[in-house]
């Protein structure tokens, strides 16, 4: 455990322990998406999600032409 995360965790040590729980459960959130976000992102998974895309699309012509739309567009995050 590094420095800085001991430090915090005295720190909340004199917190309630409703207080400790309500950050537990947020660290814990977080930690959890960031897994999620790791597995949507791999490189496998990018692999299959550009594989489906193009066989959705029909060609390489269209993926282009959808990438410079994307391009254009913010992203949608769920």
């Amino acid at each position: 455990m590094t420095e800085l995360l001991k430090q915090a965790i005295a720190k909340l040590e004199n917190l309630s322990d409703n207080e400790q729980d309500n950050i537990a459960a947020i660290i814990l959130e977080e930690l959890e998406d960031e897994q999620k976000r790791k597995n949507t992102y791999s490189s496998d998974n990018l692999a299959d999600l550009i594989q489906e895309r193009f066989a959705q699309l029909g060609g390489i012509d269209n993926l282009l032409i959808a990438s410079r739309e994307a391009m254009r567009e913010p992203p949608e995050f769920e």
